[in-house]
């Protein structure tokens, strides 16, 4: 079976042109594990001139290499190889001096402050370029909302300004964002109103928007959740790839199937 399905891989490739953004949002109960390691497998396997950056608010450096290695791809070899990097945005970042233990990652964030985050990240960048002005960068930041709620003194004005300057440094920028119905409809507290402003400005951006979530109608044995992709025309009214909207279930062993709503599959 496809890692990937040929239905996602047009979706997954790198764009043509530099500095672009694409976003993906999830919402609880439909986590978007799946659809990172998707994109991690799809550019590391079918881009030998591309290197990686997973930095990731959520999830540690062994979350992810387990996750991927189920799928047969090796990320400490590719880590060797010069074609990923992982940057840890969980493990360390609250914890002072004193408490902080030596990390497993190469790269680990200690400051939650906005600007040091940015100038932590840009530095990996530019660690990769060093070494290739040729390569092409994507960056992958997983969860960096998480810092509206716990970063020192952030905002979504701050968090824009951050992405900007990233976009500069990176060939292609992937958002990993929240958009659970509490952060973005309610506006009753200053997190929603934050949040609120900073996802809709993503998406405002963004060239590319995969959006999952869980079926309206509640869970199914055979469904995990749908998954709507949204491309922005460009600048002749034209998209690169049509709008699509599939449905999909990860199976026991990390297998996905994606299918239009009707057709006829067999699970696995």
């Amino acid at each position: 079976m496809t890692k990937v399905p040929l239905q996602l891989e047009q979706y997954l490739e790198l764009p043509s042109t530099a500095s672009s953004l694409a976003l993906f949002t999830s919402t609880l109960g439909a986590v978007p594990n799946w659809l990172v390691l998707r994109l991690l497998y799809h550019t590391l396997v079918t881009r030998e001139s591309a290197t990686v950056i997973l930095v990731s608010f959520l999830r540690d450096g062994t979350f992810w290499q387990g996750a991927a290695q189920r799928m047969g791809l090796d990320l400490l070899h590719m880590q060797q190889m010069n074609h990923y990097r992982f940057v840890d945005g969980l493990s360390e970042l609250f914890l002072n001096g004193k408490m902080r233990k030596k990390s497993s990652a190469l790269h680990t964030l200690c400051n939650s402050e906005i600007e040091q985050v940015n100038e932590d990240i840009r530095a990996v960048i530019q660690e990769i370029k060093e070494g290739n002005q040729e390569r092409k960068i994507l960056l992958v930041l997983d969860g960096v909302d998480f810092l509206l709620a716990a970063g020192d003194n952030c905002s979504s004005v701050k968090m824009e300004d951050m992405i900007l300057d990233l976009r500069e440094e990176a060939y292609a920028t992937v958002l990993v964002l929240s958009a659970d119905l509490p952060l973005v409809a309610s506006l009753k507290s200053p997190l929603e109103c934050e949040h609120s402003a900073f996802l809709l400005s993503m998406a405002h951006q963004s060239e590319l928007i995969m959006s999952l979530r869980t079926l309206d109608t509640g869970t199914a044995k055979d469904v995990s959740g749908e998954l709507r992709i949204t491309c922005k025309p460009m600048d002749n009214h034209q998209t690169k790839h049509e709008d699509k909207e599939f449905l999909y279930f990860i199976g026991s062993k990390s297998n996905l199937e994606l299918f239009e709503r009707g057709e006829q599959v067999t699970i696995v």
